[in-house]
């Protein structure tokens, strides 16, 4: 059956991350089984940024704009913004549609036959563990409102005779959705185009770099790296990714200037897609700083580009990307202290860890290509239709 298909996203023009390139990769496999396929989000996609960031293009029948009503980046925008894209915007156009899925949705509250969760951030009981500016002060009270709202919406869902199907990125989400939403999703690892990074992998000639590639944003963990740096001699500190945020910049480049390691660290915001290429090719280790992390494609793709990932004990990373195998795909840090111990310990090993640990971790990470993931989806629609 050939249906008309609405995929539903907030933006596919500015910062684009891990979320960004699961709606794109959703709805070229959509496209792939005939179907017809148009975007509802809040501007028109930016094509220009999007071959540069990801090397694909994507066509769709129409681009539906439901604009933002506040063009800014708080919780109660944020929240604001997709109530009026994916409750009132979404319950008006899917009539027109035979099914509509959600990739990015803010709380699970929607009028989407299929929503994937890439996380659960912004909900009350996990806000702590990413942002930790709202346990206190001024922040600790103006949170309140917005709990309040949240809670509501999540009782509404739980209270419906009928929910939406539920994808989710890995069993660490997976758990979370089950425990804060009583809903079992279907797990479907996000895509990574393993082919423009395995090539990498056979580049012997490494530098003593610790990459980490990251929006750069509160609630990525990035200010944890200078404190690993200040810890680790030998290595030096490289931090790519979208700029998000210019005041969590001027941050970072604070601490790393009071810790006294300028010399350590490099921070490339805006990186193009070459930059990114080479020191994947270039360096050793590649530290993903984010506790608690729902996914990681950056792991993914520095894994299968020959890098030794260094990951937080908890999360996706650990428990889905690296299979909770000490040692075998790569290594769990707790704290400051035994990252940078590892950091340390890879460098003065390396040769043998490189026959050893990036022969497994480059192998492991073919679970999680984009082929996979299109596959995966085609399969769940074909069986909604």
């Amino acid at each position: 059956m050939v249906a008309r298909i609405a995929v539903v996203h907030s933006s596919l023009k500015r910062s684009l991350g891990g979320a960004e390139k699961l709606c794109l990769e959703t709805i070229n496999a959509l496209k792939e089984s005939g179907h017809q396929v148009d975007l509802i989000t809040t501007g028109k996609m930016d094509q220009k940024k999007i071959k540069e960031t990801f090397d694909i293009f994507v066509e769709v029948e129409k681009e539906v704009i439901a604009p933002s009503v506040i063009p800014l980046n708080t919780l109660y925008s944020r929240f604001i913004n997709w109530f009026f894209r994916d409750v009132i915007a979404v319950s008006h156009l899917k009539k027109s549609y035979d099914l509509t899925i959600t990739t990015q949705p803010y709380v699970p509250l929607t009028f989407s036959d299929v929503i994937y969760m890439n996380d659960l951030m912004d909900f009350p009981k996990t806000l702590d563990l990413h942002y930790s500016k709202y346990k206190r002060g001024f922040w600790k009270f103006y949170r309140i409102p917005y709990e309040t709202l949240i809670n509501i919406f999540v009782k509404v869902f739980n209270s419906l005779n009928s929910k939406p199907i539920v994808l989710t990125n890995s069993n660490f989400t997976k758990q979370q959705i089950i425990k804060y939403l009583n809903v079992k999703p279907f797990v479907v690892y996000p895509p990574v185009d393993l082919e423009n990074y395995l090539p990498l992998s056979r580049n012997e000639n490494r530098k003593n770099i610790v990459l980490t590639i990251s929006r750069i944003e509160e609630g990525k963990g990035l200010d944890f790296i200078p404190y690993v740096a200040a810890r680790t001699e030998n290595a030096r500190f490289v931090i790519i990714g979208s700029l998000a945020s210019q005041q969590y910049l001027l941050y970072l480049r604070h601490i790393i200037k009071s810790l006294g390691v300028e010399d350590r660290i490099e921070i490339i915001p805006n990186a193009n897609r070459n930059v990114k290429e080479n020191l994947l090719s270039t360096a050793k280790i590649y530290l993903h700083p984010r506790k608690y992390e729902y996914f990681g494609i950056a792991v993914v793709e520095a894994m299968a580009a020959g890098l030794i990932p260094l990951v937080h004990k908890s999360g996706a990373p650990w428990i889905d990307i690296l299979n909770q195998e000490e040692r075998v795909y790569g290594y769990p840090y707790e704290d400051i202290v035994s990252c940078a111990n590892y950091v340390t310990e890879i460098i003065e090993n390396y040769p043998k860890l490189r026959k050893e640990i990036v022969r497994n971790a480059a192998e492991r990470s073919k679970l999680f290509s984009s082929e996979i993931f299109r596959k995966n989806i085609r399969s769940i629609i074909q069986k909604l239709l």
